[in-house]
């Protein structure tokens, strides 16, 4: 089973081209656009690995998406006290970091790889206001470093 470092390394093999491309289309606006792509490419390069308990990304992606579900439901609680506010997303967190899975179960498929590229580009289309072309352009960026996961473990 390859490391996070070869997972990251291997994804440059197909990031490096692909930027590549992009640039001699000009199709990267400005230096955030083009560290963006490469941060998400790098970030896809590691998720598959959430399912697995020992791993580092799940214990990253659990923490913030305990506080992001937090800040989302924080309007709605009927109740604002600290003892509620400080249970909420403790019990996220713990729920999303234990959560029983298989490793290389759901989030090792392709299935998987294309509808996480669509929500995270998805999502950041709604934020970030990306014209259709951008869309695109994040859409493969996520989706080449999740599949270049998939491919690195099948060699190995």
């Amino acid at each position: 089973m390859a490391s996070w470092r070869y997972h990251i390394l291997f994804s440059f093999l197909f990031l490096i081209p692909w930027l590549g491309f992009l640039l001699t289309l000009d199709l990267i606006h400005g230096w955030t656009m083009l560290i963006s792509l490469f941060i998400l490419n790098i970030f896809a390069s590691l998720i598959p690995d959430v399912d697995t308990s020992k791993s580092k990304i799940r214990n990253y992606v659990s923490l913030i998406l305990a506080l992001l579900l937090t800040f989302y439901l924080l309007p709605n609680l009927s109740s604002h006290s600290s003892f509620s506010l400080l249970l909420l997303p403790v019990s996220i967190y713990f729920l999303m970091r234990y959560f029983p899975t298989q490793h290389r179960g759901f989030t090792h498929t392709i299935s998987f790889s294309l509808i996480f590229s669509i929500l995270l580009s998805t999502i950041l289309w709604f934020l970030l206001n990306f014209s259709t072309i951008e869309f695109l352009i994040y859409f493969l960026t996520i989706l080449l470093g999740y599949i270049s996961h998939l491919l690195l473990d099948m060699i190995t």
